[in-house]
Formats: C-alpha cells, sequence, structure tokens
C-alpha cells in the first residue's frame, strides 16, 4: 500500500509506503522471498545492476505505474485529490518514507527513479528517502550508482528491532 500526500501549494509531495501488515499472509511471503538468484535492478540506465531481494522488488513494481501516474499530475501543477483542480506550484520536493517492508520499497523505488532517464523528472525532486526498521533490501558490493541515492537515505532503528538485520546472512550478501 502506498500513500501520497501533497501540500496545499503543490510544491511537496511525501510518498509514504506501509509496512508488513500482520495479518497478510501475502506480505510475509512477499517479505521471506528472496529469489533463488534475486532480482537485478538496472541503474544508469542500464550500464550497471545491483541484486535487490525479490519480494521486496516485486512490490515496488506492482505500485510503480499507479505512483508514476500521480507524481506526473504533481508534476504538471495539479493536485492529486482532484486533477481538474490546478494549484499553486508543480512538484519541486518529494520525500519517500516507509517502515518494515515500506522502508524497503522506499529505497528500492529511490534508486528505481534514479537508475533510468526516463524517471529523470521525478528523481532531480527527490530531496530524501526515511527509512524506519528497514530491512536489507540490497546485496553488495554496492555500484558506483547508488552513491547519490546512499546520500539521500535517511535510516532510523530502534534498539533490539530484529528486522534491520534481516534477511540472514545464508540468503546472501545483502547490506543497508
Amino acid at each position: 500500500t502506498v500513500f501520497l500526500i501533497q501540500s496545499r501549494c503543490g510544491r511537496v509531495v511525501i510518498l509514504c509506503y506501509r509496512g508488513t501488515e500482520p495479518g497478510e499472509l501475502a506480505n510475509w511471503l512477499g517479505d521471506a522471498e528472496v529469489g533463488l538468484e534475486s532480482d537485478t535492478l538496472p541503474l544508469s540506465d542500464g550500464v550497471e545492476k545491483v541484486r535487490v531481494h525479490a519480494g521486496f522488488h516485486r512490490n515496488v513494481r506492482a505500485t510503480l505505474l499507479p505512483v508514476m501516474g500521480q507524481l506526473a499530475v504533481a508534476l504538471q501543477g495539479r493536485s492529486l485529490l482532484d486533477h481538474d483542480t490546478r494549484v499553486e506550484h508543480p512538484l519541486e520536493a518529494l520525500y519517500v518514507t516507509g517502515h518494515s517492508l515500506g522502508g524497503a520499497m522506499a529505497l528500492l523505488l529511490a534508486l528505481t527513479l534514479s537508475g533510468s532517464s526516463i524517471h529523470r523528472s521525478i528523481a532531480h525532486r527527490l530531496r530524501a528517502v526515511y527509512t524506519f526498521g528497514q530491512p536489507m533490501t540490497i546485496a553488495g558490493p554496492l555500484p558506483h550508482a547508488t552513491d547519490a541515492i546512499e546520500r539521500k537515505v535517511f535510516r532510523y532503528v530502534t534498539a533490539r528491532d530484529p528486522i534491520p538485520a534481516l534477511p540472514p546472512k545464508s540468503w546472501g550478501p545483502f547490506v543497508h
């Protein structure tokens, strides 16, 4: 699940990914599905690639088209509540956040935006990614194309929270 919040003037959009819903078996199965080889996410228009958690990546891909459609509306200076209504300013700053599974999705969305020239108009507006209790999402070693996003990521971890230590090392070389 993803939520988009737009400032009244239109300049700022906050994109929030929901974490794992405790009662949803499909969420837990996706959380556990790293995949035999993991997935790869192209960066630098396919010049570099990074291995990513398959289940988290599938969730991002499932929401990508509607999210990009809404962000395009914000870029045009229209209201996300009523696309026929103009707002004072087009989108200038995008903040992405999420908790647990949502944090993993937030990071993968940021990498997706920055990894393709198709999304350049949105990627230039990405100011920061804030994650809370995010599990490891990408496999090391990290390619240089992740450097630009790394500077924008702010991870918050609560003491004794086991989720940021997942998936286990036996599933592959996942890193933060």
